[in-house]
């Protein structure tokens, strides 16, 4: 009690959990993508070097086994790698996107919590907000410029709805 006023300590409880909010909402899913996208890119090449190209050596009558049942199709095996490495491109898009759109605004509120006055009218509150926006629309454009049978898709979708 102050000058005969009660003083509220929810002040403080709400720099805690406010900050946590930030770390949860985040901080969190940040480490998780990061953390599954290097998980991913670690398989795809693994992966990428057990279908590599079958040497030439290998794929001949001396082995026991006839060229046809050993080669593989070059065009089958390239593709596949193309497509594995377009993969984890548009991962690591779809995470650099993730960042751009939410950091400042994140950093904004973690900032209010505490204790920097924050101005609600501010360009730089708004532009923030609109990224956050933003971020729900990006993924299917991400998908869009990235995979042809996305467009495809996509375009069959709402052609039968037209």
């Amino acid at each position: 009690m102050e000058d005969d006023a009660c003083v509220s300590s929810a002040e403080y409880r709400s720099n805690v959990t406010g900050s946590s909010i930030a770390i949860l909402q985040y901080v969190v899913p940040v480490a998780v993508m990061l953390f599954a996208y290097i998980r991913i890119g670690v398989e795809l090449k693994r992966g990428a070097a057990r279908v590599g190209p079958a040497p030439a050596a290998a794929s001949g009558p001396a082995t026991g086994a006839s060229a046809a049942d050993t080669a593989q199709p070059a065009g089958m095996v390239e593709s596949l790698l193309r497509a594995r490495r377009n993969t984890f491109k548009m991962l690591w898009i779809v995470f650099v996107m993730f960042l751009v759109c939410w950091t400042p605004n994140q950093v904004i509120f973690l900032m209010f919590n505490l204790g920097w006055t924050l101005q609600y009218d501010e360009w730089y509150y708004l532009l923030s907000v609109a990224m956050v926006a933003a971020n729900c629309c990006v993924n299917p454009v991400i998908y869009a410029f990235k995979y042809r049978q996305f467009r495809k898709g996509c375009g069959r979708c709402f052609s039968a709805h037209v």
